[in-house]
């Protein structure tokens, strides 16, 4: 991306929600749409959104091992085992953590 957001998508495809229990809705035409994405911006908090196209998705992207912290353009992500993935906007501060079994609008660093 050009370096302006950071976040993650259904691993099912832009046609299907992120998976999370009492998820909040996102607005869509004036219509309650579950999102299918989780994303921090340049300028914005995290929230869950509604992606037209993919945005996260690279065929021949490499995987981020547990554990590991990539810090690209101001963003910084993580992956773990036990919290899932978690990225911020280093200058805000603001981010998310998200997995199959939850999600906090906060970053979680690696221990």
């Amino acid at each position: 991306l050009p370096r302006d957001r950071a976040g993650c998508e259904s691993a099912n495809g832009l046609s299907a929600g992120v998976g999370i229990a009492g998820q909040p809705d996102v607005m869509v035409d004036g219509e309650p749409t579950t999102p299918n994405a989780i994303v921090v911006a340049r300028d914005h908090a995290a929230a869950f959104v509604v992606l037209p196209r993919s945005q996260f998705a690279i065929d021949d992207a490499e995987v981020l091992p547990f554990g590991k912290v990539l810090a690209v353009a101001g963003y910084r992500c993580n992956v773990q085992e036990d919290t899932g993935v978690s990225c911020v906007r280093e200058l805000s501060g603001k981010g998310f953590t998200f997995s199959g079994d939850g999600y906090s609008l906060q970053y979680t660093d690696v221990p």
